[in-house]
């Protein structure tokens, strides 16, 4: 039963903050015996409650709320801004943990789930529903919002739309709006996702699932339109709906997109030096509503996020840059996890300021508080008498402003960045002749111009997303090799800044290089990812399978699945008869044999299959799936031509019912014509990379870049496609790779899985001593770091095997160079390593580690 509640907001904003003053209980300390016999009350590293009240409580009033185990539960506690003391918020139920707080835009509400004892929102509890719960602040009463609903993976659960809408994922997978007031629910997106679900942004533009992703949501559709996929987890949103933020990796760092033009930065870094040293591995960011805080959790170098002991800190970030200004400062002490925090913050009587460059103010009293004289003073030594006072900042710097009337005290805060002018953040092509170019902050563009290098006016050019770029189209017969001059805009200053006159080069040709016809395109981990009608699109690893160096489908056993794309894929070729596979695929040696490894695969069993692209020893082979083909017959397995190990290919095979045609690296290799047969038999199959439909044979090598047409390419289309720049940069020189002989001197634990879940992968970092470089430069001393895998997909590897006084054979590369494992879990405990080189172990993970007797003459495998 649905419920409104309407209270004054003075008297209602009083009530919460005598709540939580009323409800607080004893807290808990840290206690030791000193040497005197006294008992003795240590302050734990950083925790200081005047740090508190001269920072974070300066900023406004409030409170925060968080996770806590406590007594074998979950539980969900509060704490003021002002300090104090802790309490548990929501009442205990037998057999339930709370989880996923959430507070309301207003201060008002806070939505949570209750998960039955042992259950979570982790990857582990697919599909495993929580109730979802909205508690009154002021009221103490809760009602339930749905009896059945998910996680998005991990422990977030709603977004607030506004002080009266929230979405959440109702138990079937659909994002569901909810209104307060009235208690109705409507579906946000016509497809029900499998697993967890998407949560929309508050300007309903975005939604992401647990994996950070920030894809397009289509309100009109009701369709998320599938975005790059970026390492970690744990995305958001700030409540203004301009910026995502996530963990980009394991303890670190917070990373940051300015969701209009895809901007990413840093937040805050992992082993950041605004943190403690000794508690500076952090996780599960929240911006608050007002977006003048953010809150997240930091452990002693521990990740596991139902043991490890986190505590809660808060930082005062800008609310347009969101960066942190200042120290994050530490609020909680709890000998436990304390996670998954959220904090809320009421505005200053005065406001709070955040300007840029020499700027001039008007301060006024509230109505409700304007009768009378006031003192005034503002950081700075300025001092003013009356019921307003204006001031000009120049410079840089945090000012207090501060209304006294007797007993009375009203503040406010200004920050006051430099005055810098607007800088271009970068030159994007959008089709054929259209290019983008992003600026670091909005800009205005009064006055301003856009031209090719020599004079001549680019017309129709115009702003775009808030101001933050300019889109304009290529004149006729404009040169690949033009260069655009931008000039006259300025920022939004009082003062304005002019940026300085800007020359950018015209992006080199969009891939793939035509969209006609295209149902189906994946560029890489990090790029382009997307099915035409706006279904939900996504390539993930399957067991033994992971991104390369550069982003690429890495197989080694395993396969990539894009679980939306087949049934489109076959749909669309039916209606067409006709079909255009393009990809550039890097074979690497494996044993020969006289099974046929798929490289892709649209096929739901050996029998039941529409195409296979595959390569049996160094020679690919098409299996087509035509109403001249007997049903239940094998296919007949056509030879197309020899590739290359180790050397990226660009394969396109283009089909219509008189026509088949193969080309390798721009050349024609393959051509019959009176092909009999068309597609009009083709069922809705999976599309798969790397293996067969039931995972056997899997193809051993890297796949960059794909796209399929539900026409035939032109034999132009495929020599310029051929000839694109992005094709170019897929033959990439190599990375700086050493090969040694090395002995192992000291190393770390090998994490069971509960240690580093949510992911399914991770790895170690062991200490080795080098005795023999035998491929590679001179290494830069005799010990070094080195990182393994030793999980993948869950499954274990054989780097496990490792024993101190192991000498074994490693292929080594920088660890830097692999941003791949950037966002992954890396288990070390090295203390005599500690601050070695780091190197990563590049050998293929699905190979035996080889080991070597002490004279590095004799070598011998270790099983796995």
């Amino acid at each position: 039963m649905s419920r409104t509640w309407k209270l004054p907001l003075l008297g209602l904003l009083a009530a919460v903050v005598g709540l939580l003053a009323l409800a607080a209980c004893k807290d808990e300390k840290e206690k030791k015996t000193g040497s005197d016999g006294e008992e003795v009350v240590e302050i734990p590293l950083d925790l200081d409650e005047q740090l508190i009240k001269k920072t974070i409580s300066r900023l406004g009033t409030g409170f925060m709320v968080w996770e806590r185990l406590r007594n074998d539960r979950w539980e969900i506690w509060v704490k003021k801004l002002s300090g104090g003391k802790e309490t548990r918020i929501i009442p205990a139920e037998e057999g339930r943990d709370h989880a996923c707080p959430k507070i309301s835009p207003d201060g008002r509400m806070l939505a949570y789930m209750s998960y039955p004892k042992g259950k979570t929102g982790y990857p582990g509890h697919a599909r495993k529903p929580g109730t979802l719960w909205l508690m009154n602040l002021v009221s103490r009463k809760r009602r339930v919002i749905s009896q059945e609903a998910r996680s998005y993976a991990e422990h977030r659960a709603v977004t607030w739309l506004d002080a009266n809408r929230l979405c959440y994922i109702d138990g079937e997978g659909y994002s569901t709006e909810y209104d307060v007031k009235t208690g109705k629910t409507k579906r946000l997106v016509k497809l029900a996702h499998e697993t967890f679900g998407y949560l929309v942004s508050p300007d309903m533009k975005h939604a992401t699932s647990g994996t950070p992703e920030f894809a397009i949501y289509d309100q009109q559709q009701q369709l998320v339109r599938n975005q790059q996929r970026m390492g970690g987890c744990q995305p958001y949103f700030t409540q203004d709906g301009q910026w995502g933020y996530w963990m980009g990796g394991a303890g670190g760092p917070i990373n940051k997109m300015r969701l209009a033009t895809r901007e990413i930065g840093q937040v805050l870094q992992r082993d950041d030096t605004r943190l403690h040293g000794k508690r500076n591995y952090v996780y599960f960011p929240m911006v608050s509503p007002c977006q003048r805080l953010m809150a997240f959790a930091a452990s002693p170098d521990k990740h596991d996020h139902f043991e490890a002991d986190y505590d809660i800190y808060l930082a005062h970030v800008h609310p347009q840059q969101l960066y942190i200004i200042g120290n994050p400062v530490r609020y909680t002490k709890f000998k436990g996890v304390d996670r998954y925090p959220d904090v809320f913050r009421r505005e200053l009587p005065l406001g709070s300021h955040y300007i840029e460059g020499k700027t001039e103010m008007k301060f006024t009293i509230p109505a409700e508080h304007a009768s009378g004289e006031w003192q005034w003073h503002i950081t700075g030594r300025f001092t003013a008498t009356g019921t307003s006072v204006t001031r000009t900042f120049e410079h840089p710097g945090e000012y207090w402003v501060e209304a006294k009337q007797g007993g009375k005290k009203l503040r406010g805060y200004v920050n006051v960045r430099e005055a810098t002018a607007p800088q271009v953040d970068g030159v994007r092509r959008e089709g054929k002749d259209g290019i983008i170019v992003d600026f670091d902050e909005p800009v205005l563009a009064d006055g301003a111009s856009v031209t090719v290098a020599g004079g001549q006016a680019v017309p129709g050019w115009q702003l775009i997303n808030d101001g933050y770029a300019v889109s304009l189209k290529l004149p006729p017969g404009t040169p690949e090799t033009a260069v655009f001059e931008l000039d006259g805009f300025r920022d939004m200053a009082q003062q304005p800044n002019r940026m300085v006159k800007a020359k950018v080069n015209v992006p080199s040709v969009a891939w793939p290089a035509s969209d006609e016809g295209m149902v189906f395109v994946w560029e890489n981990v990090k790029g382009r990812t997307s099915l035409p009608n706006g279904m939900p699109c996504e390539v993930s690893p399957q067991g033994l399978a992971f991104w390369s160096d550069h982003g690429a489908m890495k197989l080694r056993g395993g396969w990539f699945d894009a679980p939306k794309a087949g049934e489109l894929v076959s749909a669309s070729c039916v209606k067409s008869n006709e079909v255009t596979v393009e990809m550039i695929i890097t074979p690497q040696p494996a044993p020969f044999d006289k099974e046929l490894h798929p490289i892709l695969t649209l096929a739901n069993s050996e029998k039941q299959r529409n195409l296979t692209i595959g390569q049996r020893g160094t020679r690919l082979y098409l299996l087509l799936r035509t109403p001249e083909q007997e049903p239940g017959a094998p296919m007949e397995e056509t030879h197309l031509a020899g590739v290359d190990n180790n050397q990226p290919h660009h394969l396109v095979i283009a089909y219509r019912k008189d026509k088949l045609s193969v080309w390798i690296d721009g050349t024609q290799v393959w051509h019959r014509s009176r092909i009999r047969g068309d597609l009009s038999n083709w069922e809705d199959m999976k599309l798969r990379f790397g293996a067969s439909s039931e995972g056997n044979n899997s193809w051993r090598g890297l796949i960059d870049r794909v796209v399929i047409y539900d026409r035939c390419l032109s034999d132009e289309e495929i020599s310029q496609h051929s000839n694109s720049s992005i094709v170019a940069e897929s033959k990439r020189n190599p990375l700086q790779e050493w090969k040694v002989v090395a002995k192992l001197i000291e190393a770390s634990p090998v994490p069971p899985l509960q240690e580093f879940q949510p992911y399914t992968e991770a790895l170690v970092r062991h200490l080795y001593e080098v005795q023999e470089v035998k491929e590679g430069s001179l290494l830069p001393s005799k010990q070094i770091a080195v990182s393994h895998w030793i999980w993948l997909d869950s499954q274990a590897l054989s780097a496990q095997q490792l024993k101190v006084g192991d000498i074994v054979h490693l292929t080594l590369h920088r660890e830097e160079e692999h941003t791949e494992l950037k966002s992954l879990f890396i288990k070390d405990e090295l203390i005599e390593g500690l601050g070695a080189d780091r190197f990563h172990d590049a050998t293929d993970w699905d190979t035996e580690i080889m080991k070597a007797s002490s004279n590095a003459d004799k070598i011998e495998s270790t099983g796995r």
